[in-house]
């Protein structure tokens, strides 16, 4: 792949070729990364609990309605992490 390390955030969230971020990192952190993420015209997609209060959930909920961007929540990042990706995501 054509991976790269990014020295920071705003590289992310800065670069148009990037469309989709993913992140499993510390779960309260999850839903506020994600806001910044969609107001930067990318979606994202959290390991769960991507959203841990009701506060977070109404601003999710309010940024995607703004932007128009997905905010999924999946368990897909566990087994990535783990090495255990199924050859097709079991989803719809």
């Amino acid at each position: 792949p054509r991976a790269k390390l990014a020295r920071s955030e705003q590289e992310i969230l800065d670069d148009p070729q990037i469309r989709l971020v993913v992140s499993a990192s510390i779960a309260n952190e999850r839903a506020p990364l994600g806001v910044r993420v969609m107001r930067h015209g990318k979606d994202f997609m959290a390991d769960k609990p991507g959203i841990t209060t009701l506060e977070q959930l109404a601003e999710v909920r309010q940024v995607q309605a703004e932007t128009k961007r997905i905010y999924s929540i999946d368990t897909f990042v566990c087994w990535f992490q783990a090495g255990l990706v199924p050859r097709r995501h079991p989803g719809p």
